[in-house]
């Protein structure tokens, strides 16, 4: 996976949610895409890679792989885990397509894996995202843990973090790509 944010190098990590959402703003989608479709090539371009490549993203990420798997060819699947911002707008001028308006471009089976204590995405924010999905006809799976907030897979971000949900979310995770991959 890409260090979408490597061109911040030199800079300290992020130390609170104002300072990590200034960095995240001001990365232009067009950027950060580009950054993604370069390293789906370069892994299709590496003598020992079968071609079956997936996307796998968190918070940002996820909405990221969601939208390369809406704009660009050549994945097998994608895992969007909590991604903000697929479903409701917010205005951010680097950042202007919501990824559920490009929901018909999607080429390949996706997997959800979400929170019911998050707010972005929400419950509500899922069943929009289900109901698209739906509405176009893709093949799609979403998990909905209890108890989990956003980031509830991040063993660093002890507040958030839900050791049993992220077990059971690792198994779904590692199930589905292996039965899209192998």
């Amino acid at each position: 996976t890409p260090d979408l944010y490597s061109r911040e190098a030199g800079k300290p990590r992020p130390s609170s949610i104002p300072e990590l959402l200034a960095r995240w703003y001001a990365t232009p989608d067009d950027q950060a895409l580009a950054d993604l479709r370069g390293a789906v090539a370069h892994l299709k371009g590496r003598a020992d890679c079968n071609q079956k490549v997936a996307m796998v993203g968190f918070c940002s990420g996820g909405r990221y792989a969601l939208m390369v798997a809406c704009t660009t060819g050549g994945l097998e699947t994608v895992i969007d885990c909590y991604g903000g911002r697929v479903v409701r707008a917010d205005v951010i001028p680097t950042q202007p397509v919501l990824p559920i308006t490009i929901l018909d471009g999607l080429a390949c089976p996706f997997l959800g894996i979400f929170g019911d204590l998050d707010q972005d995405p929400a419950v509500d924010d899922v069943d929009r995202l289900r109901a698209e999905l739906a509405h176009h006809g893709k093949s799609f799976e979403t998990r909905m843990y209890s108890g989990a907030n956003h980031a509830f897979l991040n063993f660093e971000a002890p507040p958030l973090y839900n050791p049993q949900a992220a077990e059971q979310a690792w198994g779904e995770i590692n199930a589905w790509l292996d039965g899209h991959l192998k």
